[in-house]
């Protein structure tokens, strides 16, 4: 440019009309504000932080004068931001209030008041703050943000009620659960017949606090010390993907070294009722969860999934990478996801292939119970292969899993509510799958069986000797076992399916151009509660996105699906009597499936 180009630029600037040329000042459409009100109105979570806030100044006295921005206004805010692409800033807030608005939506909002853009900041700070010292499980709320010798910060953490701190961190999970829940709710009935398939994975938040130099990591904390860090080597990395891509043993993968400081949310998504087919409702995250990288990761995925239930959704097939299973402890992971209905599909590293484990003479092969009579060649195809590709080809693998199914135990019965399920050797009864002869045909009985045992073990278990079957516990096993035959057509569609939907929601989110939520800029809170909010927020609006998209491919939109759904419940007219009039309202019930 020019000198007289800089010159006439500068004139421009000082001009007093020219206050602000360079902030943005679109309004923001009415009926865009209209629908995100309508949406936090009808999630029901504004109730829930009154009732927390309430519940946390029952034994103060009330003082101060009341908020001018209320909690419900400052949801509104966010998502106003989130769904425009915007950085989720109290600045970017404060620029809404001060003139994206209309007078028309002011006086339909209620949005009475006056100031400039930087008392309507501190108002909306204040705000922040109260909806953050209701969710936070954090000692630090009178130090946030601030760099605290070591000793100052472990005197804080010493000091910290724990059942206070566990009451704050359930709240802010059913916060984070009840927006997801509202997402799912905007899709028209016809489009809520998700079958209760699900997929756990867990993607890296960065923290917009930043870590403490390694030199001083004995000295002082972090600004955001609840974050923790993310952290993969090289080594580690090109293991995971030698077992994750199938590839060969020692073959190693360039990566560049990963150090982020930083929170992980454990994302729940849907999985299609029928992975072969397309579904006929989008691909939602359902259930989430926060905390510090791999720190209890199974733990934070289980309590993610104990809210899709307690919202009372179906419980289905369940999917999860090597971090979840079968690396998990099967008491805190496996055995409470078949508690609460759920089929696990897993993957194993090659180290964990073939013979797992056994029980009652049976021996579990891949995550099945077999007859212990089963051919070594048919122990592990998957890792035969994986070793040797070029003399065991895939054909020959898919091969020797399909005949290891003859040998695989059969299930007298479904399992009880308590999880024991009596089997059957494979050789029993008239559906028998292979001949042996420990397990002579009663008379009159025929087979079609055609395999033969040629080597009964020498001291035969339980499995072999008893003329019916035998139960297994629900520990026998627990940490390996899935009921689709690994690797087989119906495990692949199920798991490939699965991990690529949460892969592809993970990618989704973190759009530079959308939610973009691996940029920690965006983001400018610190501390656990506000990072949460944050992200659930984001997650909330990408499945907004996704449902649009999806609604735009069905014809309907979302602020005409969301108008059909309310103006339906308007018109429907509860009957006297009946069963409801049995029914007594729970106050501290979850909120249930369909109430907005």
């Amino acid at each position: 440019m020019t000198h007289a180009g800089h010159r006439a630029l500068s004139t421009l600037l000082e001009q007093p009309e020219a206050d602000g040329v360079l902030t943005r000042r679109d309004c923001i459409r009415g009926q865009r504000v209209n629908f995100i009100t309508s949406f936090i109105d009808h999630s029901g979570i504004v109730a829930e932080l009154e009732t927390w806030l309430a519940e946390d100044r029952a034994h103060t006295r009330p003082g101060g004068r009341p908020r001018t921005v209320s909690m419900r206004m400052v949801l509104i805010l966010l998502f106003l931001l989130a769904t425009e692409n915007s950085p989720l800033t109290v600045h970017e807030m404060a620029k809404i209030l001060d003139h994206r608005l209309t007078k028309t939506t002011r006086r339909e909002h209620e949005l009475y008041g006056h100031g400039n853009r930087r008392q309507w900041y501190d108002r909306i700070w204040r705000t922040v703050n109260t909806i953050r010292s209701i969710l936070d499980p954090d000692p630090l709320r009178g130090h946030r943000g601030r760099i605290l010798p070591v000793p100052v910060y472990k005197e804080l953490l010493s000091a910290v009620d724990p059942d206070d701190a566990q009451k704050r961190k359930d709240r802010a999970d059913r916060f984070a659960n009840l927006l997801l829940e509202a997402t799912y709710q905007l899709l028209p009935r016809e489009h809520r017949k998700w079958g209760g398939n699900i997929t756990v994975d867990a993607t890296v938040v960065p923290a917009f606090g930043r870590r403490v130099p390694k030199k001083h990591n004995d000295t002082y904390t972090s600004s955001d010390p609840e974050a923790g860090l993310y952290y993969r080597s090289a080594n580690v990395r090109a293991d995971l993907l030698d077992d994750l891509q199938h590839g060969r043993p020692g073959r190693r993968i360039r990566t560049t070294e990963v150090s982020i400081w930083a929170y992980e949310a454990s994302l729940v998504t849907q999985s299609p009722n029928d992975p072969t087919r397309p579904a006929d409702f989008p691909m939602l995250t359902i259930g989430m969860a926060f905390h510090k990288p791999a720190l209890a990761a199974a733990y934070e995925a289980l309590r993610a999934i104990r809210s899709i239930r307690d919202r009372g959704h179906p419980a289905g097939w369940l999917a999860g990478d090597l971090l979840y299973m079968p690396n998990s402890i099967p008491e805190e992971f496996q055995l409470p996801l078949r508690g609460l209905g759920y089929e696990p599909i897993m993957d194993y590293r090659i180290d964990q292939l073939g013979l797992q484990e056994n029980h009652a003479g049976a021996i579990m092969l891949d995550g099945a119970w077999h007859c212990p009579a089963t051919p070594e060649n048919l122990y592990n195809p998957v890792g035969d292969h994986r070793a040797n590709p070029d003399i065991i080809d895939k054909a020959t693998r898919d091969a020797r899993l399909q005949q290891r199914r003859s040998f695989a135990l059969r299930p007298k019965q479904a399992p009880d509510r308590d999880g024991f399920q009596p089997l059957k050797c494979p050789a029993s009864g008239p559906g028998a799958t292979v001949l042996c002869p420990l397990k002579k045909l009663r008379a009159g009985q025929t087979t079609n069986a055609t395999t033969v045992v040629t080597n009964p073990p020498e001291h035969p278990g339980p499995i072999c000797t008893r003329h019916t079957s035998t139960t297994f516990p629900p520990e026998a096993g627990a940490r390996w076992k899935q009921k689709l035959p690994y690797m087989l057509k119906e495990w692949n569609d199920r798991y490939s399916t699965g991990r690529n939907g949460v892969e592809g929601f993970n990618g989704f989110l973190k759009d530079p151009a959308r939610e973009s939520l691996a940029a920690s800029g965006r983001r400018r809170l610190r501390g656990y509660a506000a990072q949460y909010l944050l992200t659930a927020v984001l997650v909330a609006a990408a499945n907004m996105r996704k449902i649009e998209a999806f609604l735009e491919q069905t014809r309907h939109g979302l602020e005409e699906a969301l108008e059909r759904k309310h103006q339906k419940r308007q018109r429907r007219k509860r009957r006297a009597g009946g069963l409801s009039k049995h029914l007594q309202k729970d106050e501290n019930a979850p909120l249930p499936v369909g109430s907005g």
